[in-house]
């Protein structure tokens, strides 16, 4: 499993207020997580449409497994360590 984490420079969020709602212009550079409930699709992720219960803008998923199977792992390994 590959997990990567991204750096954001200022320069990628400078217009984030605009690209980072429903149905924005371009994509929206920062994360902002999506509840697990909601089923990603890669068809309409170019069209910025995906939100949450109250409506307002996401594009990001949890890694659960991370949270279920890696993370439990890493705890147990570390304090054998």
């Amino acid at each position: 499993m590959l997990i990567h984490a991204k750096t954001t420079v200022p320069a990628e969020t400078f217009s984030r207020e605009k690209m980072c709602k429903l149905k924005a212009p371009s994509h929206c550079l920062v994360g902002i997580p999506c509840p697990d409930n909601l089923p990603f699709s890669d068809a309409l992720h170019k069209d910025n449409v995906f939100h949450n219960e109250k409506g307002e803008f996401c594009n990001c998923w949890m890694n659960r497994k991370v949270d279920t199977y890696w993370l439990p792992k890493l705890r147990d390994a570390l304090r054998t360590w």
